[in-house]
């Protein structure tokens, strides 16, 4: 019995007759004749690997062409990309083995070897820009690199405080218009409350008040800070919280500072959870509020949001690429504080 016969006939459940054998091998040369694609399709209509191809044409004096393309075109299109073994053999529906043998016995070995080379230092190159992108320096930190050597008062101030804080939630230049002002009602011996120090810039009184102690100042003269929140903004932000937040991002969106809200939690039995971000990044959701506060400002590109909001290019990106999961949650959070179940801006309104 042939080659011919045992393997076509395992294949089908019989053993074939001699009229079959000369058939099937009458099929296998017009094949050959119609060319390549007619081929491949003939070998997976019966169900004929390639290897046992190339041995029933070797036993049966078939010549096989050495530029015709005998294989599983889906394990070629592999190779030409250069993919993993395992992602070659599981395209031919075959072992890692077979598939390492059938691109040595077809002469693509060198091929794919080449190929995967290329795919692997392009993916290396990719996590090196990534990490790069990940590391740059902020905008805000080049911006205080620039005023560092500046000798105006205000100026160094905004940079003082600037470096004291783990995150900046007004930009530097208001930062510096905030002590122009200061700066101009001391040496002018104006009266102004804290709260009109801080209006033009959308700064509470309260903010306004920390941004000076944390820099060493008191308050100009005839104001002074007021550090009582209502019980109905504790609860705002209990509820906040609720959501499934951080402490300090519904501190951020019921306006209270987070040790307010938290030592509120904490009378009331709350359990305090750590402060959490979007997984594999730094991105809290306040931010995330900023970043599309800026954007519905009109700011555009990221390098302008960025400056504005005193964060990283690549969180800024990251907050926009996640814009369908962050905004729902954004404004659950401040239809609580609004008590408005119509809100539908992802951003707290302009004071």
């Amino acid at each position: 019995m042939s080659i011919l016969e045992i393997i076509v006939g395992s294949y089908h459940g019989k053993r074939l007759t001699d009229m079959e054998i000369k058939a099937i091998v009458k099929e296998i040369r017009k094949a050959f004749a119609k060319g390549v694609d007619y081929f491949a399709a003939f070998y997976m209509d019966n169900q004929l690997k390639p290897g046992i191809l190339e041995r029933v044409c070797n036993e049966e004096g078939i010549e096989l062409p050495r530029d015709l393309s005998v294989g599983y075109p889906g394990m070629n299109a592999k190779i030409r990309e250069g993919a993993t073994q395992e992602e070659i053999a599981k395209a031919g529906n075959v072992t890692r083995a077979r598939a390492r043998q059938y691109m040595i016995a077809s002469d693509k070995y060198g091929l794919w070897l080449k190929k995967s080379a290329e795919r692997k230092a392009a993916e290396r190159q990719q996590r090196i820009e990534l990490r790069n992108a990940q590391r740059q320096i902020s905008p805000l930190e080049a911006e205080l690199m620039k005023l560092a050597d500046s000798k105006e008062w205000a100026v160094q101030k905004a940079v003082q405080y600037a470096r004291t804080q783990k995150f900046v939630r007004y930009s530097i230049r208001d930062c510096i218009i905030l002590f122009q002002r200061y700066e101009t009602a001391k040496n002018k011996g104006v009266k102004m409350s804290l709260a009109e120090l801080g209006k033009p810039l959308g700064m509470s009184a309260t903010v306004v008040g920390y941004i000076l102690k944390s820099v060493g100042l008191e308050p100009p003269s005839g104001s002074r800070v007021v550090h009582k929140f209502s019980t109905e903004q504790k609860k705002i932000g209990l509820k906040i919280y609720r959501l499934g937040m951080s402490i300090p991002d519904a501190a951020y969106f019921a306006d209270i500072p987070p040790y307010v809200l938290c030592s509120y939690a904490k009378e009331r039995g709350v359990s305090i959870k750590r402060s959490t971000s979007l997984k594999g990044t730094s991105l809290t959701l306040s931010l995330a509020s900023r970043v599309y506060k800026a954007i519905g400002k009109g700011y555009k590109g990221i390098d302008s949001i960025a400056q504005k909001v005193s964060t990283t290019l690549n969180l800024v990106q990251v907050a926009i690429e996640n814009i369908d999961k962050l905004v729902p949650r954004i404004i659950r959070a401040l239809r609580i504080r609004y008590n408005d179940p119509t809100y539908s801006v992802p951003y707290k309104q302009s004071a």
